[in-house]
């Protein structure tokens, strides 16, 4: 068995597993039967649960086409990794946080003198550089624990003239690139953000920020700023860094902003994609059943609909009940295409006022190659 049949074989035993309702008979029994599932065409699955490189160059991807609704965590020994630990940082060393700039007393914090960590909730979080190349598998969700921002910031008595706030992080030195750093307003910093140590109830890895990692829900990853060591309070006129404009166009900015304050939030779009096409015979013959995630947004969206091009109409997703804003939500459509050939999935939601530019732009289309019977 080579290795893309035995990988359809084993998403085969997980579709199994995780079997709807109307597929699980008396006993055991069941007139359905679940033959594959189809790989997506023109997609890599590179780095997919394989650690890959070093530093700026290091990945993991997360196997998205696994999720199930008994399996919405992802194990934090296969949450993505964007990049790895520094070289130059020895883990175990005592850390410290800078809090400068427009504060009425500059100070420098030890993870000793931080309040105890609490639950922060789950989340997903979804590197803006997550593409095809890996299946979409830069993205996972995740319970957080740590220290919210918003009780830290009103100790620090923060001048008036502060409506911004650069957090940054010890990322691999390159040339005059310090490393990672993002600004952030202080209204949406105070309201969200939270100084992350733990995931899923341990505390995080070397590669997942340890000791400290900003913790910013909605927002893209390149938001989360891994090893943070520097807090700096400062008014609109703080130019974006090389970081910001590095992502400007992964984020969707409108053009490359030259202060800080005139980007947009670089929260996460709502969004939907197939993680997986199941072929399935029953009492009718074939059949296949879309399996899918929808994510993200400013609220949970109230209906979805799909495309199967060419061919077909645009139906309504019927299977689709999202009730988690926090992290991705699971939907499924029983599909009987009218011819064999590639098929490609277009969704949109029924919601004329959601914020789809990712998907108004076809970024999360995949598309199957239906066999002839």
């Amino acid at each position: 068995m080579n290795r893309r049949r035995f990988l359809h074989h084993s998403l085969a035993l997980l579709a199994a597993g995780a079997m709807p309702r109307w597929a699980q008979g008396q006993d055991g029994q069941s007139p359905f039967r679940l033959l594959d599932v189809l790989p997506f065409l023109d997609e890599g699955r590179n780095y997919i649960n394989v650690l890959y490189g070093e530093e700026l160059n290091g990945r993991l991807a997360f196997d998205v086409s696994t999720l199930t609704k008994r399996r919405l965590i992802t194990p934090q020994e296969k949450f993505f990794i964007r990049t790895r630990y520094p070289e130059h940082l020895t883990p175990g060393q005592p850390w410290s946080l800078s809090i400068d700039g427009l504060v009425a007393t500059p100070r420098s914090l030890e993870i000793k003198d931080l309040p105890a960590p609490s639950p922060i909730g789950t989340h997903l979080l979804e590197c803006s550089g997550s593409t095809r190349n890996s299946s979409f598998g830069l993205m996972s969700a995740a319970t957080w624990g740590g220290v919210p921002l918003a009780p830290l910031i009103d100790s620090w008595k923060i001048d008036p003239r502060a409506t911004q706030v650069l957090v940054s992080g010890v990322d691999p030195l390159e040339g005059e690139n310090r490393g990672a750093s993002w600004v952030f307003p202080l209204s949406a910093l105070r309201h969200l953000g939270a100084l992350g140590t733990h995931i899923n109830g341990a505390p995080l890895t070397k590669d997942h920020g340890l000791p400290i990692r900003l913790v910013m829900p909605g927002w893209y990853g390149c938001c989360w700023i891994k090893w943070v060591d520097r807090i700096t309070f400062v008014d609109d006129s703080v130019a974006a860094t090389d970081h910001m404009h590095e992502y400007a166009g992964r984020t969707l900015q409108p053009g490359m902003p030259r202060r800080a304050s005139d980007f947009l939030p670089a929260t996460i779009d709502a969004a939907a994609m197939p993680i997986r096409v199941e072929m399935w015979e029953g009492p009718e013959g074939l059949f296949y059943r879309i399996v899918g995630i929808s994510w993200g947004g400013e609220r949970l969206p109230s209906g979805l609909r799909l495309q199967c091009a060419p061919q077909q109409e645009v139906v309504q997703v019927k299977d689709f009940a999202p009730t988690n804003q926090r992290t991705w939500n699971l939907w499924s459509h029983v599909w009987r295409p009218k011819a064999p050939g590639d098929h490609t999935f277009l969704l949109s939601f029924t919601d004329s006022d959601l914020r789809t530019r990712r998907m108004d732009q076809g970024y999360y289309r995949r598309r199957v190659r239906i066999p002839a019977t």
